[in-house]
């Protein structure tokens, strides 16, 4: 019974390892190769999901829009793809189909946490900019950089829209999924941190917002607009003291919205005194 236990509790800390080795990895996409009338079709196939419905429901969108876009030439010509965007939990394919020197163009943006489709409001917040950069309703493709959006059916999508160019709009609780995010803790003082321009930084700190104290970005010309933060939260330990003024951990977002070289400085004071408790500063190089 003792080695049978060993084996069970063996099999499951593996299992947990490999759930969490998964956890961050791209969505798996394989090519499938098939026909439709006298048509071919060279169409992505996600695999690997961990919710195997939304997966079928995922891979059936994109068989449906394919097929749709057949019917126009009769069931004749060609389809192929690209994949614009792949996350974890979310992917962006352009499909192209051809027939008698004619192609259009359809997008689909897949959610494998629902299998259903994904837009614009799934992961920025319906402003009057957003509106104002992409209409009422668009039509778009999510690519890694930024947004990809059209005027007519059918036509490619030309117009592209960077990320970082609307950053100060994007949801805080589904911006991990869609963009790269630097996780950085008090370590990162006096360090370098090269990333993308038009992606998050996270800072993981510990706080006691009960004090009155708070950590901030310090005010500077050079970061001002170009350094935005785009939410907060705070954590409280998981611990049996959950008493009002628990010391507990403050994460806050920031996008970095142009290319540049900045220094960082992170202060934890109360706003209405001069004395910073602690400070943490910072380079960063964006290109």
């Amino acid at each position: 019974m003792k080695s049978l236990g060993k084996i069970l509790l063996s099999t499951c800390f593996c299992l947990l390892i490999s759930a969490s080795a998964f956890a961050d990895q791209q969505t798996t996409v394989l090519t499938r190769n098939s026909s439709i009338g006298a048509a071919t079709l060279t169409l992505p196939y996600i695999d690997g999901n961990l919710e195997v419905d939304f997966e079928k429901m995922a891979n059936s969108i994109i068989n449906t829009k394919a097929a749709e876009m057949l019917k126009r030439f009769g069931n004749k010509g060609e389809v192929d793809y690209t994949v614009s965007l792949n996350r974890p939990s979310v992917v962006s394919i352009l499909l192209r189909a051809s027939y008698d020197g004619k192609t259009i163009y359809d997008a689909v943006n897949v959610d494998l946490t629902s299998g259903r489709e994904f837009g614009l409001n799934d992961f920025f917040v319906n402003s009057d900019k957003i509106k104002e950069v992409f209409g009422k309703n668009p039509d778009i493709l999510f690519g890694e950089q930024g947004i990809y959006k059209r005027n007519n059916k059918n036509e490619d999508y030309e117009d592209y829209v960077p990320y970082k160019a609307i950053l100060p709009f994007i949801r805080i609780g589904e911006a991990g999924r869609l963009l790269q995010i630097a996780r950085l803790t008090k370590n990162v003082d006096g360090k370098i941190l090269h990333m993308k321009a038009g992606n998050v930084f996270a800072m993981k700190l510990d706080a006691n917002p009960s004090t009155g104290y708070s950590w901030n970005l310090k005010p500077s010309d050079k970061n001002k607009g170009r350094i935005v933060k785009v939410g907060s939260s705070f954590m409280m330990p998981a611990a049996d003291d959950t008493r009002v003024g628990t010391p507990g951990t403050e994460i806050i977002m920031f996008a970095v919205g142009s290319e540049g070289t900045y220094n960082v400085t992170m202060e934890y004071k109360r706003p209405w005194e001069m004395f910073v408790n602690q400070s943490i500063n910072f380079t960063i190089i964006a290109d």
